[in-house]
């Protein structure tokens, strides 16, 4: 016979979400494997959630997608104010990671969890209906991804219409609808899609629709607390401010609550405590009590930064409240007691008595206690956890805000390095003392992974363990964040209590250096990168120097960090144990030596890091500046290469620009040889012609008559050097008769002329831009000026700061005609804060064409008596054209200009009819 089918799992999740819940709202649901399941609704709905966004593949060529925890979160919140979502919220500290350029950075804020949703996905993941993936990051920190699996597609197969509507109505939404009309919906462009940017959360979708989500919106509520120390903490008997009497007030408050709150844990008689460790020396505490001027004996002061200097001994608010700080005790190189009223302002219609008392420890242990006296209308003997967390909240924000005023400078730095610039949304270790608590349960009854454990982890975290003592009244919670006290037997061994706390918030802090390390580490690396990689950005090593100065700061803050901690552990001496029996149990599960141990090696790790990272700096400084030398040889030997380019550039285009101005000029001197050999032959056969009709009319007469052209250029022309010869027709006659004399005549004078230019135009200057920039200090009249600047061409105004002075820069175009056709530039500094003329400069192209130039040089050299003769060449350098221009070209029209601007622009002086 077949083997007997093994026995079906449990049909529930958990007591919490399915076995306490009533019929109507839980569904059954038998898989294809005959296992059947009971689920409630809200499992259901936010499984059909996950689904939209993140499904397992069917096929193998088929792509998964999955969904980060954190957006589900969000839109968890968001199904919850919906009223879509039957789940508890409060709120929390967490570390929210923004996607940048280059990488990702965090940012710690405090955000609108729910508990209960987030036990619901561990109750879906667990049954398998979800797949859960977890993506580590360079700084420590992982992300969980979630994707609906095939099982769970299976069920949402099952799942009824209503509860698909209900979840479709708030998931989906358009531009300009109040409510989802589904009939209208399409399936991906009107889905909600949750973004990360720097102000929080957005929620769009494809269609455009876009929505600010408020999950990072703290609700503040009305309380009344009480100053509250435990006795361990104390050094004297002087009486705390009691404000039970003033309980009633809190009732007339508001609450900015927007959600429905199940209750399912009620305290009574809540005392508080928020501890954390701060970088403390010696000197630091010593300024703590000079900050307070204990010595003196004025006990009642106020303690702010928040003032900023207007004038000279004048302060000014900035517009927040100042606690009022009444000193209790104190203890030279030991601790300081004080009792605090924090009055910063709140919304309106909401009333917070906020009264706390404070234990500042000269090994940086820093604790804030309170008791609660009523929340909205719940006095101390029904506090409810839902309203508890949010009043914790309210607590660790206000007093970050008045910590950061009594802290150092070097300290606040410290934080912010350490908390990635967000030290006021850091969390602290919360201890809460309760005489009972409701439903009284044992200890190990309140790890339930439902309602009970949901509900406390909202306050204290995530429960790690529990154990009762004696009965079940007296009994310890202990969680990641937190730590629940009950029973008043308890409270007589508060040092040991509040010594495991110290250890804790000394662990918490080494944890966050931990991650500091590893973003240290992803900066190491990354600058490792930077020296071995050829990057021809010429930015490139500066961007290297940049991080590797970031870098060695950070280590030296780390290092500095870790002396104050590793020297405050040593300070922590973990007591014996007890002689009785009660309280041997609690030492045993206290664990102080184990707790003090391994922090104790944890710091030994960190420091060992700090000096691994040292000795890698140096060996990356060293990297760096040899391959800076490297590429700065390069780059000169380069720049040298380039630059004797650019001259044989710049020479060969300067001789091609000459050479072919020098054969403008031979063609043109060839045009005028050729006009004038043209001219003489016309000459020559004009005279030729007369000279043949005076002989024909000197034949009639019985002259002889001519027989031929030779004989009229020998007998009636004569001779060239007779007086009574037509000279150039004689000279051109018997010139012809030589071979080539008209080539090699026309050579002579090509030589000529080209020895005389060759010498012409050793002296003309090849850089024809000239900037001339004057200094001044003229007074001058702004509104005038920019009337004046604006008149011109192409005109541009800038303005420039440099620390307590503010200049104006004018640049235009002047249209005068007496700057001809090459208008020059003109730049003008003027200080406004003096109202005066700084300095001008002027830049003009002073180019002249080749004729132009010979012929103002010819002028010159006629107007200044010089002669090139007897001179040696390299004397007529180009002083005598700078000369030639600035009296031409530029000083005569610089000094009508600056006339000019002296009577536009100029301010008067008061006296009358004279202005500069």
């Amino acid at each position: 016979p077949p083997p007997p089918p093994p026995p079906p799992p449990p049909s529930s999740f958990s007591k919490s979400m399915a076995d306490d819940l009533p019929p109507e709202d839980v569904m059954v649901w038998t898989d294809r494997d005959g296992i059947t399941y009971k689920i409630s609704f809200q499992h259901a709905k936010l499984l059909y959630i996950v689904s939209h966004y993140a499904r397992a593949s069917i096929k193998d060529n088929q792509p998964e997608t999955w969904m980060r925890q954190l957006q589900l979160d969000v839109l968890i919140f968001e199904g919850i104010l919906a009223r879509k979502l039957d789940f508890d919220y409060a709120p929390e500290s967490t570390i929210q990671p923004i996607i940048e350029e280059e990488a990702v950075r965090c940012v710690r804020q405090y955000m609108n969890i729910s508990q209960e949703g987030r036990s619901a996905i561990y109750d879906l993941t667990e049954q398998g209906f979800l797949n859960t993936l977890r993506l580590p990051s360079t700084n420590l920190l992982s992300t969980i991804a979630l994707q609906a699996s095939h099982k769970g597609m299976r069920l949402l197969d099952a799942l009824p219409p209503l509860l698909r509507y209900d979840v479709d109505e708030f998931l989906f939404s358009k531009p300009g609808h109040m409510r989802a009309f589904l009939k209208d919906m399409h399936p991906v462009r009107d889905l909600k899609h949750v973004i990360i940017d720097e102000q929080g959360f957005l929620i769009v979708t494809e269609n455009g629709f876009e929505e600010r989500s408020e999950v990072l919106f703290i609700e503040d509520i009305s309380y009344v607390t009480s100053p509250f120390l435990p006795w361990s903490l104390r050094r004297s008997e002087a009486q705390m401010r009691d404000n039970s009497t003033r309980a009633w007030e809190s009732g007339n408050g508001k609450s900015q609550v927007q959600g429905d709150l199940h209750e399912s844990l009620i305290l009574s008689q809540v005392h508080a405590i928020l501890m954390e460790w701060v970088p403390m020396s010696a000197n630091e505490f010593e300024v703590f009590l000079e900050k307070f001027d204990v010595r003196q004996g004025n006990h009642k002061r106020r303690v702010t930064n928040m003032f900023q200097q207007v004038g000279s001994g004048i302060l000014s608010k900035t517009g927040k409240d100042v606690p009022l700080i009444n000193i209790l005790e104190y203890k030279e190189n030991d601790c300081l007691n004080f009792e605090a009223e924090i009055g910063f302002k709140n919304d309106e219609g909401i009333c917070q008595v906020e009264e706390v008392a404070a234990h500042i420890n000269a090994n940086g242990i820093v604790a804030f206690g309170a008791r609660v006296e009523a929340i909205q209308n719940r006095l101390a003997d029904d506090i409810s956890m839902d309203l508890l967390s949010r009043l914790l909240t309210d607590l660790q924000v206000d007093v970050s805000e008045m910590m950061e005023n009594l802290l150092t400078t070097a300290q606040n730095h410290m934080l912010k390095s350490a908390f990635w610039g967000n030290s006021s949304s850091r969390s602290r270790f919360v201890l809460l003392f309760t005489s009972k608590i409701d439903p009284l349960l044992k200890a190990d009854g309140y790890l339930d992974h439902g309602e009970y454990e949901n509900e406390m982890s909202q306050v204290i975290g995530q429960l790690v363990r529990a154990r009762d003592f004696g009965n079940k009244n007296n009994f310890i919670v202990v969680a990641q964040r937190g730590m629940l006290v009950v029973g008043d037997r308890l409270r007589r061994y508060d040092r040991l209590i509040f010594m495991l706390c110290e250890l804790i918030a000394m662990n918490q802090f080494a944890v966050v250096l931990y991650k500091w390390t590893s973003n240290i580490q992803s900066d190491l690396q990354r600058l490792r990168m930077l020296t071995n990689v050829r990057d021809p950005n010429p930015n490139h090593f500066d961007e290297a120097r940049q991080l590797r100065n970031e870098t060695s700061e950070d280590i030296a803050c780390l290092e500095e960090i870790m002396i104050n901690l590793s020297g405050n552990l040593k300070k922590v001496h973990v007591p014996p144990s007890p002689f009785e029996d009660f309280g041997q149990k609690l030492y045993d599960f206290l664990e102080l030596k184990k707790t003090h141990d391994n922090l104790t090696r944890q710091i030994e790790d960190l420091t060992s890091f700090v000096c691994c990272y040292k000795a890698e700096v140096r060996s990356i400084s060293v990297n760096l500046r040899t391959a800076q030398n490297k590429r700065e040889r390069g780059t000169v030997l380069k720049l040298e290469q380039e630059t004797g380019r650019m001259i044989q550039y710049s020479i060969s285009e300067r001789e091609q620009t000459s050479v072919f101005e020098i054969m403008l000029g031979i063609i043109a001197f060839k045009f005028l040889l050729v006009f004038l050999d043209s001219f003489i032959t016309a000459r020559s056969r004009y005279f030729g012609i007369a000279a043949l009709i005076d002989s024909s009319s000197n034949s009639s007469t019985g002259s002889p008559t001519i027989a031929g052209f030779s004989v009229v250029s020998t007998s009636s022309i004569g001779s060239p050097l007779s007086s009574n010869s037509y000279f150039p027709l004689q000279w051109a006659i018997q010139l012809d008769k030589i071979p080539f004399f008209t080539i090699v005549l026309h050579l002579v004078f090509c030589a000529l002329f080209l020895v005389l230019l060759a010498r012409a135009y050793r002296h003309r200057r090849h850089d024809p831009v000239r900037d001339v920039k004057i200094q001044t200090d003229l007074h001058v009249n702004l509104e005038n000026l920019d009337a004046f600047v604006l008149r011109h061409k192409k005109k541009r105004i800038e303005v420039e700061n440099d620390f307590n002075r503010h200049f104006k820069k004018y640049q235009f175009v002047p249209t005068a005609r007496v700057w001809g056709p090459s208008k020059p530039k003109i730049i003008v500094m003027v200080d406004t804060s003096t109202t005066r003329l700084i300095w001008a400069s002027i830049t003009r192209n002073e180019k002249l064409s080749l004729w132009r130039w010979l012929l103002q040089f010819v002028i010159y050299r006629k107007f200044s008596g010089l002669s090139m003769n007897g001179l040696e060449e390299d004397t007529l350098n180009d002083i005598l054209l700078d000369e030639f221009s600035k009296v031409e070209s530029l000083a005569d029209k610089s000094v009508v200009w600056f006339c000019s601007l002296k009577l536009v622009a100029g301010r008067h002086t008061g006296r009358p009819g004279r202005s500069c």
